[in-house]
């Protein structure tokens, strides 16, 4: 299994990760600021800034389904990355490469049920077509 992780990568002298990271956020949404910089966000902090940052817990909040049927849970991590190009105020310019993620899908479904999103539907390939129901599952939904 694929763990995302936080990481700035750069070809020379940089802002810090944390400033990177921050550009990232904002430019893909996962950051609200007004600020052009994080220096400039007046103390406000993100998790998103962070390289060491651990990996999700996807395995976590796990729900009992009250009803009859079977049922499978999901939960996945978004990744975002981005090439970067920062010119210093010497003139130099320093390229490099960014990437961190954010969890935004998890979900709760019913094997009659098909699914709405290409991770549930893989979920759904996975936990229904194995649940031993004799029915091939929602996978070619």
């Amino acid at each position: 299994m694929y763990t995302p992780t936080p990481s700035v990568r750069a070809e020379g002298p940089a802002p810090s990760a944390a400033e990177i990271l921050f550009s990232l956020g904002r430019k893909t949404g996962e950051i609200d600021s007004d600020a052009p910089t994080l220096a400039e966000a007046g103390g406000d902090t993100w998790a998103f800034t962070d390289v060491r940052q651990p990996a999700p817990e996807l395995d976590k909040d796990r729900v009992t389904p009250h009803a009859a049927g079977e049922f499978y849970q999901y939960a996945g991590a978004r990744e975002v990355s981005a090439d970067f190009r920062y010119t210093c105020p010497d003139g130099r310019t320093v390229s490099g490469h960014a990437r961190n993620w954010t969890v935004d899908l998890a979900g709760l479904a019913d094997c009659d049920e098909r699914p709405d999103s290409s991770l549930a539907r893989e979920a759904a390939r996975r936990a229904c077509d194995q649940a031993g129901s004799g029915t091939p599952g929602p996978s070619g939904a």
